[in-house]
Parts: C-alpha cells; sequence; structure tokens
C-alpha cells in the first residue's frame, strides 16, 4: 500500500480540558498522510477554539449543530473519513509518539485489515479514589487471531470482548467498514458505539492482528462515558436516553455490567442480519451480568438485581438474583470502604508494570504518553507473528493435560 492514509476520530462534548492533551498527541504524530477529525457534538464550552488553536492542516473540525447521542456522533464522524484506515479516540485518551509512521509500517508489512492492541489504563487527577495511576502490561508480541473463534467466545460469555477489533483499540481498513455499509444504511445500531463495532468487524473479518505492545493508552476521567455511568446519576441517564436507537428490551443496560452491553449489541447486531452463525449463552452471560452487579455499590446493585430479576432466567440464576436482591434490601447501610489504594511509586508483578504517575510529573493524557514511550522504547516489529486459532487452542489445551498428567514426574525445587 506504500503510504495508508490514516484517520484519527476524536468524538468530544464539553471536555475542552482534556482535549488539547489528546489532540497534542495527535498533532505531533510524525505521519502526513493523517487526517485528524474532531466530532464536536454541539459543544458549549471552548472546544472549537481548543481544535483551532492547533495549526495543523491535517485537522478537520467538524460540528453536529445540535446534540446527539454518542453513536449518532460516531456514526457523523465516520461520514468524513477519508483514509484507508481509521480509529477513534477517546477525548481524554492520547496516541504514543511515532504510532501512526510504526502502524503504517506494521500494515505494509502484513497487509492486515485491522490492528488493534492492547491499551495501558490511566487514570486522571480528577478521578479522586485513585488518582493518576498507569496500568500497562509488559508484553510485546504481535498475535494474528481467528476473529470468529473470538467471536463466538464472546458471545458464550467465556471470554472478554477486549481483544475485539473495536475502533477504540486500533485501526481498521475502510474496506471492512464499507462491506458493512452495503448491508445498512447506517455503521451503528447499538448506543454501544465501541463495543458494537467490535462485534460486527470481527463478524466481517477472517483474522486480524492483535499487538500486545500499545500503541495509545485508555484515559479515565470524570468525563468518562464508563465511569460516569456508575458515578453520576444525571450523565447516566443522559447516555441512555437521548439518543435515538432504542435499546434491544430482550437485554437492557445494566449501569456498572459490561456484559449487558456486549449483549445488547449482540442482538442489535443480530437485528441487522448480521452474526448469522453467532448465538449468545444467555445462561452464562446472566450469571456474568450477576458477578458485575453484585460488586457495585448497593444502589446500583439493587437497580441491576432488579432489572436482572425480570428477565427470562432460568432457574438457577434466578435463584440466585432473587436471594441477592431480597439479602441486599434487609441490609441497605452502606459499609464505609476507603477506595484509596496506596502504591509504592513503582510496582512490577506478573509482567505488568503500575505506578503513582504523579510522583513522576504526569498530570495529564499526553506526558502519559510519553512516559509510557520511553519505557517501551522504540518500536520494532516482531519477526514473527503468532497465530491463535482453533489449532493453537488445541496444543495448549494439550500442553496444558500434560503438565498436569506429568506434574508427578518432577523434581522438588
Amino acid at each position: 500500500m506504500g503510504n495508508p492514509k490514516l484517520s484519527v476520530v476524536i468524538p468530544t462534548r464539553d471536555r475542552a480540558d482534556t482535549l488539547y492533551y489528546s489532540m497534542k498527541t495527535v498533532t505531533e504524530q510524525d505521519y502526513q498522510n493523517l487526517e485528524i477529525i474532531v466530532s464536536d457534538n454541539a459543544s458549549i464550552d471552548n472546544t472549537k477554539e481548543v481544535v483551532l488553536q492547533f495549526s495543523d492542516s491535517r485537522i478537520k473540525y467538524i460540528n453536529t449543530g445540535t446534540r446527539l447521542g454518542m453513536s449518532e456522533n460516531w456514526e457523523f464522524a465516520l461520514g468524513h473519513v477519508t483514509g484507508d484506515y481509521v480509529m477513534y479516540l477517546g477525548d481524554d485518551d492520547g496516541l504514543l509518539p511515532n504510532t501512526c509512521f510504526d502502524v503504517a509500517q506494521i500494515i505494509n508489512n502484513t497487509d492486515c485489515k485491522a490492528l488493534v492492541w492492547n491499551k495501558p489504563s490511566y487514570l486522571w487527577p480528577s478521578i479522586l479514589d485513585s488518582p493518576c495511576l498507569i496500568y500497562m502490561e509488559c508484553n510485546y508480541d504481535l498475535c494474528e487471531i481467528n476473529s470468529k473463534m473470538l467471536l463466538k467466545a464472546v458471545a458464550s460469555g467465556r471470554t472478554s470482548y477486549g481483544k475485539l477489533p473495536m475502533f477504540y483499540s486500533g485501526f481498521i481498513s475502510m474496506s471492512v467498514v464499507e462491506k458493512i455499509l452495503k448491508k445498512s444504511a447506517k455503521f451503528f445500531h447499538s448506543i454501544s458505539p465501541d463495543v458494537y463495532s467490535g462485534i460486527v468487524l470481527a463478524d466481517q473479518l477472517a483474522s486480524y492482528l492483535y499487538s500486545y505492545r500499545p500503541f495509545s493508552i485508555s484515559g479515565g476521567s470524570i468525563h468518562s462515558t464508563g465511569i460516569s455511568s456508575v458515578t453520576n446519576d444525571v450523565k447516566a441517564k443522559i447516555f441512555l436516553t437521548e439518543g435515538k436507537i432504542p435499546v434491544n428490551d430482550r437485554m437492557p443496560i445494566i449501569r456498572g455490567s459490561i456484559q449487558s452491553h456486549i449483549a445488547e449489541s449482540f442482538l442489535q447486531a443480530k437485528v441487522q442480519n448480521l452474526l448469522v452463525d453467532i448465538h449468545l449463552d444467555f445462561n452464562r452471560i446472566h450469571h456474568n451480568i450477576y458477578n458485575e452487579v453484585i460488586n457495585l455499590p448497593d444502589n446500583l446493585k439493587i437497580e441491576g438485581l432488579e432489572i436482572l430479576s425480570n428477565l427470562k432466567l432460568n432457574s438457577k440464576n434466578y435463584k440466585l438474583v432473587y436471594q441477592t436482591l431480597i439479602s441486599t434490601r434487609k441490609d441497605m447501610e452502606k459499609l464505609k470502604i476507603d477506595n484509596s489504594v496506596s502504591f509504592n511509586p513503582f510496582n512490577y508483578a506478573n509482567g505488568s508494570l503500575y505506578f503513582r504517575s504523579s510522583k513522576y510529573g504526569i498530570i495529564n493524557s499526553y506526558e502519559a504518553c510519553n512516559f509510557i514511550a520511553t519505557l517501551l522504547g522504540p518500536y520494532s516489529m516482531p519477526s514473527i507473528i503468532k497465530k491463535v486459532n482453533y489449532f493453537s487452542l488445541a496444543i495448549l489445551f494439550v500442553r496444558r493435560i500434560l503438565s498436569s498428567k506429568f506434574k508427578r514426574y518432577y523434581l522438588p525445587e
């Protein structure tokens, strides 16, 4: 492909304070065949001024003109993409330095239709219970994932959605996006656009590349939809009600439950005649939702359990939900939990690294991206791309069995 045109879409609304740093990580990319689309969802703060202060011809500022739901804003932005590959970047997230150049090299070397990656987490200072934390895994593997294999595992409730080819996690070929658009007048059919994108894109891809070495970070701030859905009743209600896409009535969205978003997105894709050979395991998914809900604050736990109890549960799950709901109602006195976490300045364990970023003067996503890039060093594409498919899983399964069978022959350490 030579020099693929990359499109980075930043949907935003009234978040000029974090948007500035997100844009800074993108405008400093030393890659010219790049368009930066800022889709302003009718902000009433100084968002436009923040965008225009960057003197960069690669920037395309667009405005919805009226308030839209999140998915509608994503759809609006998608209609302005002219690149070969597209990714969406949160306005409190950021790209690591040289990301666009490195991604273009991988695309050129592999001709992949999608490249996604494992993102470090960065919590902004505004997250009061655990501010300025960075968590990242230390792994440089590059894998080719069988799309249908992973999609079926997610649908059965046996694994997380995190490795699906989502717009928020990497660059996707517009040729794949266009295949979906040919089947429907629009791309997004769920109020959870990121989750929905991963599901329907995986359905269209035979395989895609997954890099454990990150090229962007996931920021968490008081603006973040996921955090607000649990901590802010007003913002949670706006997210659920302001859009024009009705939630699938077989799987209501439950605050604090990502599994409910996953199941709802699967059902919405089914309505669009996608995922023809993919089937949801509702019993396992209901149980997974239950496990998420019981760890929520009491008010959200009650709300989630009540929604669950009104769904078509099997007898085992219904009994579990009902008993927990009764016991929680009997004891509504909240425990005082100290949510603050005491971290040493720098910790490394089990291949993961976490640290209090403020100890190193890091107080925004731009500084977090630069620091993480320094820790990782310059990117070098691995010589071997590992296969993640049914055969590789079978080999892993056999290895585990043999390891268990022959454990008795091991010498004591």
